[in-house]
């Protein structure tokens, strides 16, 4: 390998970053008032970086929130999922193992 290849394909990968970094700065366009110690932020009706960058979209939910507390976590030290797709979370703080199905449905602790 030649010596001046390294340097040289550096140098091109710092010039793209460079230009990638310096081309179309979109400026917030919204503004800021404090009146009587109350701050408004009032932003514009067009989003500053146009439609969703991102979308979120749920793939599963554990434990089930309306029948009670089995879907809460005090600290989660580990999760493993078994052969059959169960859902097995240690949680550290509470010393407990809670278990739910491959659905996300609380089985047991």
């Amino acid at each position: 390998m030649n010596g001046k290849t390294i340097p040289t394909k550096i140098l091109i990968i710092f010039i793209m970053i460079n230009l990638s970094c310096s081309q179309n700065k979109v400026g917030w366009k919204g503004s800021i008032e404090e009146k009587e110690g109350v701050v408004t932020v009032k932003n514009p009706l067009d989003p500053m970086y146009g439609p969703e960058m991102l979308s979120l979209v749920e793939d599963l939910s554990i434990g089930d929130h309306e029948e009670g507390n089995n879907a809460y976590f005090s600290r989660i030290s580990d999760v493993k999922v078994d052969k059959d797709g169960c859902i097995y979370i240690l949680d550290g703080m509470e010393s407990c193992l809670k278990i739910f199905d491959n659905h996300g449905n609380y089985l047991r602790t």
